[in-house]
């Protein structure tokens, strides 16, 4: 069962004063029973580094997928299930529905899509296409080109406002952008500069009512270092001065959450859950070797986090398992939605 462990330190980073501590040491208020059924996605590598993707409906496996494709998003719509990726061996964009390719308009696009978003009647992706060796950024309404970025642009993470505008996280080239973009496609509404340093690659995004959060990984030739940035602030926030990775954001009772992993002092990285910049060590009950807070979502009265490890993803809320997914020793975690059933 997953638990809160030892606080890590947390060097040289910038103080976050006006946010919340956080609550994993306190006594918190009995919450009401909550039943949900979890679709979680990933993908299984063969030794040859061939990817074959996978759905899981809660512990179980629900959908094996076309050999030589990659699942990014998948989400839930009306008793269906819908997910997204690409075809490895022809570079084009893909869709699935129950398990199936969908041949929807825009499904031969050129190029890769990263992730996915539904609000319970559409379902919304983003990546980018490709002309040529140029990239552009793209969002996919329901399979059908809803926004177009500019040449030189890649839209890696996606959310949706309660206003019903799309936000998405924008690699320009020279820096990284969140772009707000008009609920009916058309056109920009908002740009805000989270950083002009073009090592910085946005990995996941959270939109609250007010504030936004997203994950990041500094690249460098040495490593990756995690960070975050958060919208009250105006540069990228580092995590820890150590070599890690940060894959997913939430906002969840006040508190702003960071989930990924750091490299121990022999190298193998262990998971890692950020709560207001203060690093909980989540890998107990994880195999050894390796282990990571892939996923986190705000499912209204629980946090829930996904924990892979090798062979193994953990389904917690708050912090306290759930259940667990017996999987490949190569899978990865890549998407996952949470509905709620009672």
């Amino acid at each position: 069962m997953k638990k809160c462990l030892n606080l890590l330190a947390a060097s040289g980073l910038i103080a976050c004063a006006a946010l919340l501590s956080s609550s994993c040491n306190k006594q918190d208020p009995v919450q009401p029973t909550i039943t949900i059924e979890c679709y979680t996605a990933g993908n299984e590598f063969d030794a040859n580094s061939n990817p074959t993707p996978v759905i899981y409906k809660d512990a179980q496996q629900l959908y094996k997928l076309e050999s030589g494709c990659e699942v990014k998003g998948v989400v839930y719509i009306g008793g269906d299930i819908f997910a997204c990726g690409n075809n490895v061996s022809n570079g084009t964009v893909v869709f699935w529905k129950n398990g199936n390719i969908a041949n929807l308009a825009g499904s031969a696009l050129k190029g890769t899509l990263l992730d996915m978003v539904g609000n319970g009647t559409d379902w919304y992706c983003c990546g980018y296409v490709l002309d040529g060796y140029t990239r552009s950024g793209i969002i996919l309404k329901n399979g059908v080109e809803f926004f177009r970025g500019p040449e030189g642009t890649e839209y890696t993470a996606i959310d949706l406002g309660a206003s019903g505008d799309c936000y998405v996280t924008s690699m320009t080239g020279v820096g990284v952008e969140l772009l707000r973009i008009d609920k009916a496609g058309s056109g920009v509404k908002e740009i805000r500069t989270i950083t002009k340093d073009e090592k910085f690659v946005p990995t996941d995004l959270y939109v609250g009512l007010q504030d936004f959060v997203v994950s990041l990984n500094y690249r460098t030739v040495d490593g990756d270092t995690a960070y975050c940035w958060v919208s009250t602030f105006d540069a990228p926030i580092r995590l820890t001065d150590k070599n890690s990775q940060a894959w997913s954001a939430a906002i969840f009772n006040g508190n702003f959450f960071i989930g990924g992993c750091i490299d121990s002092s022999d190298a193998k990285p262990f998971a890692v859950q950020w709560v207001n910049t203060a690093g909980e060590d989540f890998s107990y009950g994880c195999n050894p070797e390796y282990s990571c807070v892939k996923l986190l979502r705000n499912g209204g009265y629980h946090l829930y986090e996904a924990v892979e490890s090798k062979g193994l993803v953990q389904i917690c809320a708050n912090g306290q398992g759930l259940f667990d997914i017996i999987c490949s020793d190569n899978f990865s975690v890549t998407a996952w939605d949470i509905v709620r059933v009672k």
